[in-house]
């Protein structure tokens, strides 16, 4: 079961760092094309992608997380997060990175690019949340505050890179779905 749960963990790292973090610039890609566009372009179909990649990555998650909770035996490790000093981002986190997505699961709300580009907002939100409980537990427990600086650095190319990824895979989703169409056209 270690090497399942390896596979799981570097599986979801996968998903998280070409898909889940370039979200926002993804969404946003398809609401401009979708404002400016005078063809009708496949951008709810592009957008319904979306939403699944974000059900599907959060249910593994979710799932990941409660095996985690039913293995471990150490309950000091979950414990201290749920009840700790920064209890409140921790819950915050939880909230937002696997509860609060899945209400895509509703259609009126899936199909909505400004509601999708919300729950990505707070997908990232609870990302950098983590992020912060990290940092700051490890600085309080570590005791050094230079270890901060050399961590912000990565963080502002990470978000550039994104970006640029994310506005990469919007246009490469909207080329597929154009592509499947035209070949749907051409079958019939």
């Amino acid at each position: 079961t270690i090497e399942k749960m390896k596979l799981l963990d570097s599986l979801l790292t996968f998903i998280d760092v070409n898909l889940i973090s370039c979200l926002i610039p993804m969404i946003l890609t398809l609401i401009v094309i979708e404002a400016f566009s005078d063809d009708k372009l496949p951008t709810k179909k592009a957008l319904g992608l979306i939403c699944w990649i974000i059900i599907s990555y959060v249910f593994v998650s979710s799932i990941k997380f409660i095996f985690e909770l039913v293995i471990n035996t150490s309950e000091s490790v979950f414990s201290s997060r749920w009840t700790g000093p920064y209890y409140f981002a921790y819950w915050m986190m939880f909230f937002f990175s696997i509860i609060l997505p899945y209400t895509l699961l509703f259609n009126k709300l899936a199909n909505t690019y400004w509601y999708v580009l919300i729950i990505a907002l707070f997908i990232r939100i609870g990302a950098y949340l983590e992020y912060f409980v990290i940092v700051s537990s490890s600085l309080r427990r570590d005791y050094d505050p230079t270890d901060f600086n050399e961590a912000l650095w990565p963080w502002a190319l990470d978000l550039i890179m994104n970006s640029l990824q994310g506005f990469v895979i919007a246009f490469c989703l909207l080329g597929l779905f154009i592509l499947l169409e035209k070949r749907k056209s051409l079958v019939n």
